[in-house]
């Protein structure tokens, strides 16, 4: 008689596992994952290696992890859900991968984009740049990003003369453009325009979604600042957890894809990852597990249609 096959944990054992960087090294995503990994190899009994893939913002990694990559549970990926969701939500150029089929894992999560202007600016709240003598001019990066879609929601659930030029390659960039009177406003994960605000280099206004941020309690949310029809609050609600998050390719073995989600769990309740996490942001961002990304995921694609038609109108608007 066969033999039982063997369990998840023994597979793993040995074995050297990818985590795939759709990006070169250095980038913000890269470096969580090579804190993470050392952790999750001696979680694993395994050995975890960073393969950086750069291209396309993250798209070639993906669309070959799609594809191409054998879905044995020995190559996984951490990605931004900024960078991941929006290019599929909105149809982007080139994009070979679906969303809803890859297995999450979980990740940690980052918190929503922020509104903020510079320090020496005049607006000196949501108020005021709904006043604004002239058009508002907010710098992002690409236009089909979710800080992008983020800043479109803003200009018009509170209804604001102005426009989105895209093209600048980081946050500090954006900064950048904002402290040289370059652009007005930025749209930034808060805990950036946080950190730039006690610096003093900038002011934070507000937080693009419904709830205020546990570690950032100071910051009101659209709720508090714009009154919100049904279908601006189904959409922002349909919008992706924003978060680093780890998947595997569409097809991975059910009992790979529960036992690498339950010790990448387990990894990151791991006091001396979660210290190594605070010495390089400074907090603790939180976690997002492979389960409630997985229900993020669904409830995105059910609304994609409904995205698309709504973010092609305000980019129409809006991009210049």
């Amino acid at each position: 008689m066969a033999g039982s096959p063997p369990s998840a944990a023994d597979f793993y054992k040995g074995r050297t596992v990818k985590m795939v960087i759709g990006f070169d090294s250095g980038n913000t995503v890269d470096t969580w994952a090579r804190i993470i990994a050392p952790y999750l190899a001696k979680r694993l009994g395994a050995t975890v290696v960073i393969s950086n893939q750069g291209g396309g913002g993250g798209l070639v990694a993906r669309n070959e992890l799609s594809r191409t990559v054998k879905p044995d549970g020995l190559t996984i990926m951490m990605d931004p859900s900024g960078a991941l969701m929006p290019p599929w939500l909105l149809n982007a150029e080139g994009v070979a991968y679906d969303i809803t089929k890859f297995e999450y894992l979980g990740g940690l999560r980052d918190s929503e984009p922020g509104i903020a202007v510079s320090a020496k600016s005049p607006y000196t709240s949501v108020e005021k740049l709904q006043k604004a003598g002239k058009q508002i001019r907010f710098a992002v990066s690409g236009v089909s990003s979710l800080i992008s879609i983020h800043a479109l929601n803003a200009i018009e659930v509170l209804n604001l003369n102005a426009m989105v030029g895209a093209g600048y390659k980081n946050s500090a960039a954006y900064l950048l453009a904002m402290t040289q009177a370059e652009a007005d406003a930025i749209c930034s994960p808060l805990e950036s325009v946080k950190r730039w605000e006690r610096e003093g280099q900038a002011k934070v206004l507000l937080l693009t979604a419904l709830e205020r941020d546990k570690q950032f309690p100071d910051v009101p949310c659209f709720p508090e600042v714009a009154k919100l029809s049904d279908s601006a609050m189904s959409l922002l609600k349909a919008l992706p957890a924003n978060g680093k998050i780890v998947f595997a390719p569409p097809g991975t073995p059910k009992e790979r894809v529960e036992f690498l989600k339950d010790s990448l769990t387990a990894v990151l309740a791991e006091k001396a990852l979660q210290d190594d996490i605070i010495k390089m942001t400074k907090y603790w961002p939180g976690t997002i597990s492979g389960d409630e990304m997985q229900k993020s995921v669904a409830g995105s694609g059910h609304a994609k249609d409904a995205n698309i038609a709504y973010y092609k109108s305000l980019m129409s608007k809006y991009v210049k």
